[in-house]
């Protein structure tokens, strides 16, 4: 693993604890038992999680506003399907992007990367 001890982004404070925050949540509601794993290579942050598998026919429609993979109508478990919209919209602000890298049944992972290689 060729992960970095130290990163130094230009990114507002409040902006990167919310993103932070709302993909390590996601995190944890949807992992059960497992692990959840930051880290970054360079300048990119991956969220690494053991919970469930999303589907990458979804990997763009997660980041719309109001969709939800969990349909139930548990609005406790399910949300409301704004985390993530909230997520690339602040990532846009500060020059980031935020993705679905990969999804399968061992982990899924999202990448926090720069919107351009500067």
């Amino acid at each position: 693993n060729n992960v970095d001890k130290y990163l130094t982004l230009d990114f507002n404070c409040t902006d990167f604890k919310m993103i932070s925050m709302n993909i390590l949540m996601n995190a944890s509601k949807y992992t059960n038992s497992g692990t959840i794993k930051v880290y970054n290579k360079g300048n990119k942050i991956f969220f690494e999680n053991s919970g469930k598998e999303i589907d990458l026919l979804q990997k763009d429609s997660i980041f719309e506003p109001f969709f939800t993979i969990d349909k139930s109508k548990n609005r406790k478990k399910s949300g409301f399907g704004l985390g993530l919209s909230i997520v690339q919209n602040l990532s846009k602000n500060n020059g980031y992007t935020c993705s679905l890298l990969n999804s399968d049944k061992q982990k899924t992972t999202f990448v926090l990367e720069p919107l351009s290689e500067e």
